[in-house]
């Protein structure tokens, strides 16, 4: 094994916006101490923009949700790929209307920093002031924050968002 991959997704563990990557950190570090000899990156974090009251969001999501809110989020994200170099992807570039039940506030359709139609969200126009305000400028061998389009496993081409701290030699890099 080459890397340990984990998605890490402190609104569905009942964090608040202030907690979110206080909790990204306790649970990337806990798995870094399982994996000591292996690079252990972020697959997944996020933060969604909805979520349906009732059910297991209801009783799981204890985070308030909102375009504000994931603003916040995937600030302190940024910031801290910034500070420990963890290679982070953003979960998830496009929101998707076909995940989740039929209610049109379920989280699992609301995740992305593009709505559905392709317009971007206020997270997507301020990535790069996050970024900005985070990162020095990526070393030779980072790849910088954004948007690339993805074949994983051979599939479908898709979109990855990048946040920060990814080795261009790391395995599976976009």
């Amino acid at each position: 094994m080459d890397v340990i991959t984990t998605h890490l997704h402190p609104l569905w563990n009942g964090a608040s916006v202030d907690s979110a990557v206080i909790w990204v950190a306790a649970h990337h570090e806990e798995a870094r101490t399982l994996h000591p000899d292996r690079p252990v990156i972020v697959g997944e974090a996020g933060w969604a923009t909805a979520h349906d009251q009732q059910g297991d969001q209801g009783r799981l999501m204890r985070g308030a949700v909102g375009e504000a809110e994931q603003a916040r989020v995937v600030a302190d994200l940024a910031a801290w790929t910034a500070r420990t170099r963890v290679p982070t992807l953003l979960f998830e570039a496009f929101d998707e209307r076909w995940k989740g039940g039929d209610d049109p506030t379920d989280a699992e359709k609301h995740w992305g920093v593009f709505h559905a139609d392709r317009t971007p969200k206020p997270v997507f126009s301020r990535l790069g002031e996050f970024i900005a305000q985070a990162h020095k400028p990526p070393a030779d061998d980072l790849l910088p924050a954004g948007l690339y389009e993805s074949t994983e496993n051979n599939a479908e081409p898709h979109e990855v968002c990048v946040l920060g701290g990814w080795r261009r030699d790391t395995p599976a890099a976009p």
